[in-house]
């Protein structure tokens, strides 16, 4: 088994494979709009508790102004 990290050409030709499957597979499977909303529930969720946890570090010298506006401008997104 080799050591050696794979190059540049050679992730992206597996990435092109895998976007292309992903697009296969959603074309052929139906997601209820209810199973949707879930998942972007979930990953709203993560990316607000990761922002918390960047912004609002525990020794009081966080940025609460700017995880505030980051948070509004991402909950407007999402509506979009």
């Amino acid at each position: 088994m080799s050591t050696e990290r794979p190059t540049i050409a050679e992730v992206d030709g597996c990435l092109w494979h895998l976007c292309l499957f992903g697009w296969a597979c959603g074309l052929a499977v139906f997601v209820p709009v209810q199973v949707v909303g879930v998942m972007v529930g979930f990953v709203s969720g993560g990316v607000t508790i990761n922002g918390i946890r960047d912004e609002l570090p525990r020794s009081g010298e966080g940025r609460f102004t700017s995880f505030a506006m980051g948070s509004a401008v991402y909950s407007l997104l999402l509506l979009l």
